[in-house]
């Protein structure tokens, strides 16, 4: 089961954007079974928590075509962030470090068993800070909520968000979908298409 092993705290490196000798915060998760339903028995257990109350009494307020009036409206909360020091890694396993969040590995900063603890985490202060919409999505520059709401929104959809991120997210989701779809599409009607990559990695002839 995914569980927060701790952070390894006050680190001083110089991480990103920050000033050389910043202090960051290492928030390394372990995952030590992998299980893919944790996360949703969690979500599932704070949809029922007593704080939630308020918004099931309130559904027509969290509908998706809610957010879009919302969005479009200019009236959407500041995003949740993660601490602006802190830098989310993941550990499998097989003690492989990644940059990303349980279940979501994205960078991988070497094993802890085979290159040591100093080594990796080194490498992952030196890879810096990244928001945890770039774990999720590769869209750059991620669009606003104003236009994913124009493009990617129903106005009249009726799925329930009881948070503002959770509509957001669809709505990222079906952008990033959009743009790979037209990236493949894209690739099937160049008029230059890409050569074939051998096994070895050299352009095929």
């Amino acid at each position: 089961m995914p569980a927060d092993a701790g952070a390894v705290n006050g680190a001083e490196a110089s991480a990103g954007s920050g000033a050389p000798g910043a202090a960051v915060t290492l928030y390394l998760c372990i995952e030590a079974a992998g299980c893919p339903t944790i996360c949703r028995h969690c979500w599932a257990q704070g949809l029922t928590a007593p704080f939630n109350r308020d918004r099931w009494a309130n559904l027509e307020d969290h509908t998706e075509a809610a957010y879009v009036r919302r969005a479009m409206a200019g009236d959407w909360p500041a995003a949740p962030g993660r601490p602006g020091s802190e830098i989310a890694l993941v550990c499998r396993p097989s003690l492989d470090v990644y940059s990303g969040l349980a279940g979501l590995c994205r960078t991988r900063h070497g094993n802890l068993r085979a290159d040591g603890i100093d080594a990796v985490l080194d490498r992952a202060v030196g890879h810096g800070i990244r928001a945890d919409d770039e774990l999720w999505f590769t869209l750059d520059p991620l669009p606003g909520p104003a236009e994913l709401a124009a493009r990617y929104g129903d106005p009249a959809g009726l799925g329930i968000h009881l948070y503002p991120e959770s509509a957001r997210y669809l709505w990222l989701d079906r952008a990033q979908r959009a743009s790979q779809t037209a990236g493949q599409v894209s690739a099937l009607t160049s008029p230059f298409p890409r050569r074939p990559v051998a096994p070895s990695g050299r352009l095929g002839s």
